[in-house]
């Protein structure tokens, strides 16, 4: 049991660390979301995943004020477009090219 709770918590903490590297902003390392003085578009914009905003942290998709195109852009993965989150390909009206973007 001792060596269960202690792999437990080996991973648990593997977790954490990894789950703090992505959530930190490319450009300055900061976890904040908002001004970012390093970025070209002075907003911090983070690794992220497929499910959250790399410039504000949300979970959904649509209009996102902190973006410098003004819409959600999620992480890669999933095979999901990063600013509509269809697996599709072809037009998306959210994309500033208007085509999905993966």
């Amino acid at each position: 049991m001792k060596k269960f709770i202690f792999f437990f918590g080996l991973v648990s903490a593997a977790c954490l660390f990894a789950a703090s590297d992505i959530d930190k902003c490319i450009y300055c390392g900061s976890t904040s979301y908002g001004q970012c003085n390093k970025s070209p578009y002075k907003v911090h914009e983070h690794i992220g995943d497929s499910g959250h905003c790399v410039y504000c942290g949300s979970s959904s998709y649509g209009q996102c004020l902190k973006s410098p195109t003004k819409n959600h852009k999620h992480g890669h993965g999933d095979d999901k477009c990063v600013y509509c989150g269809s697996k599709s390909y072809g037009q998306c009206n959210k994309s500033p090219a208007k085509a999905h973007m993966k």
